[in-house]
């Protein structure tokens, strides 16, 4: 079930790739390709609690394509890669829609 809603971002416009990682950045779900250990996490969740913005829910950067991280979990991370920026805002939706959800079978 976990893999199947992974591999399902896949299929949203513009997203190339999508895995979910632990830690220290190794694939539990997805792609090998959206793999990997990303700084962006623990630097936006500093960020947003010296902000005293609350918990990081989402961070996203975009050059040519982009990438959304989200945390979930313990310490797992949803990875997607964008081919095209222009579709954060469809793929972002879906990952908030979903995150309990995977939240919910890594219990």
């Amino acid at each position: 079930m976990l893999q199947r809603i992974i591999a399902a971002f896949g299929h949203l416009p513009g997203v190339s790739s999508s895995a979910l990682t632990d830690a220290m950045g190794e694939l539990a779900a997805g792609s090998a390709e959206a793999a990997g250990h990303s700084p962006l996490i623990s630097s936006g969740e500093r960020a947003a609690r010296e902000l005293g913005l609350g918990v990081l829910e989402e961070a996203w950067a975009e050059s040519i394509g982009a990438v959304i991280l989200a945390p979930i979990g313990e310490s797992e991370t949803l990875r997607l890669r964008l081919d095209d920026s222009n579709s954060i805002g469809r793929a972002s939706h879906e990952v908030r829609r979903t995150k309990s959800m995977i939240a919910e079978l890594l219990r």
